[in-house]
């Protein structure tokens, strides 16, 4: 069996990294055959950002977030020919960051030891996390180039499909036209509920995005679109609009543990999709 490339949700993800802590949990027995593949090599495990950024922001706290954060800018230059091209990233000033501490890096740490490996969806005056930035995955020339242009053409259709970081956009505008996803820092407190769920779902989109964006064979999540409503990117509809327009395939840790034990590649299982 050639080696399978998933990114693993944020539902998915802590159990693989440590599965001693999950013992007498649901597909624990999964969950230790998913990470014995990864050690054996035979798997290549990503993460999204988003998990380490937006996610990691309490729920309650993400309004405040936006409203409170610095910017902090940095600029490269690289000579093309006889131009000179400045290339300037804004992003959010996460330094003391509570969202560093505690049992996300605990199991960041578990996660990073045993490979796995970040992936970005670069937004101007975007979230960032550097205790991540080293375990983030590296392409340059050609190969940046083709995934930039298809994480932002997934990213576009899954704004069109009105899920992901549409809704935060929405509210980011009704509040303060013009000045992109800060403005959710300047909605009332009583859009707190609201901006939480569309925090999620903006990470939720990205990560999708990112992952097929790297040519990832499976996204493995508990979700398979149960419970998602149809403003979500990992609702059936859409989840069936991204399989057909870009191959997406969703599928659980049982069904992944199952396809890793496969004796051929041919052997058949149930995917979502």
């Amino acid at each position: 069996m050639s080696k399978l490339k998933v990114t693993f949700d944020s539902n998915t993800w802590q159990q693989v990294a440590s599965p001693v802590d999950y013992v007498g949990k649901p597909f624990h027995a999964e969950f230790v055959t998913i990470r014995k593949a990864l050690d054996d090599g035979r798997l290549e495990a990503y993460l999204s950002e988003t998990i380490f950024t937006l996610e990691a922001i309490e729920k309650t706290d993400r309004k405040a977030f936006f409203g409170t954060s610095k910017l902090r800018s940095s600029s490269t230059e690289e000579v093309v020919g006889d131009t000179v091209k400045i290339n300037l990233t804004l992003a959010r000033d996460t330094a003391g960051d509570p969202r560093n501490t505690g049992l996300l890096k605990k199991y960041f740490k578990d996660a990073s030891a045993a490979g796995f490996k970040i992936l970005r969806f670069p937004r101007n005056a975007g979230v960032s996390n550097a205790d991540v930035e080293e375990f983030t995955v590296r392409l340059s020339g050609d190969a940046l180039a083709a995934y930039h242009d298809k994480l932002f053409k997934v990213g576009r259709r899954v704004e069109d499909l009105k899920a992901g970081v549409f809704h935060a956009k929405q509210i980011a505008e009704a509040h303060s036209p013009g000045s992109g996803l800060t403005g959710l820092g300047a909605a009332p407190d009583s859009e707190n509920k609201k901006i939480a769920k569309a925090v999620a779902e903006w990470a939720d989109g990205d990560s999708v995005a990112s992952h097929i964006a790297i040519g990832g064979d499976y996204f493995c999540t508990l979700d398979q679109a149960k419970g998602a409503g149809a403003k979500s990117v990992m609702s059936a509809a859409n989840l069936a609009v991204l399989s057909a327009e870009f191959g997406l395939k969703t599928i659980t840790p049982a069904a992944l543990a199952l396809l890793l034990s496969a004796p051929s590649p041919s052997t058949s299982v149930g995917v979502g999709s």
